[in-house]
């Protein structure tokens, strides 16, 4: 999958090819989608504008965080990890990109008597 600003920046990745590109039958805004068919989950690639305010090792907990609460799930969001890595390959001038990451687990309240558990990961 490449995600492209459709100027000459693009991320690119690979993981398992259960995740399906949601691209392909939905129309996905600023931001690349892909699910897996079989289990309820997705991963989402979401590049983010940077928020003065905010800490930049906090951007990508806000980030779950606003996504849980657009989900109604804000109460039964669980942090499982966030940090900072620097991304080797990609320079801004002479410094490093560092990249923040997110992994949380959330549980719509809609789908609490399914069982049903959403995870996300930025």
């Amino acid at each position: 999958m490449i995600l492209s600003n459709g100027l000459s920046c693009a991320i690119s990745s690979c993981f398992p090819l259960r995740f399906q590109d949601v691209s392909s039958i939905l129309e996905v805004p600023d931001n690349q989608v892909s699910v897996d068919p079989n289990h309820v989950g997705s991963i989402i690639f979401e590049p983010l504008d940077l928020k003065e305010e905010v800490r930049d090792n906090e951007n990508a907990v806000l980030f779950l965080c606003d996504t849980a609460s657009e989900q109604d799930a804000e109460e039964t969001m669980v942090l499982e990890h966030s940090g900072n890595l620097e991304l080797g390959g990609l320079h801004s001038g002479d410094a490093p990109t560092i990249a923040t990451t997110a992994v949380g687990q959330m549980l719509n309240v809609g789908e609490l008597l399914k069982q049903s558990s959403d995870s996300a990961a930025v």
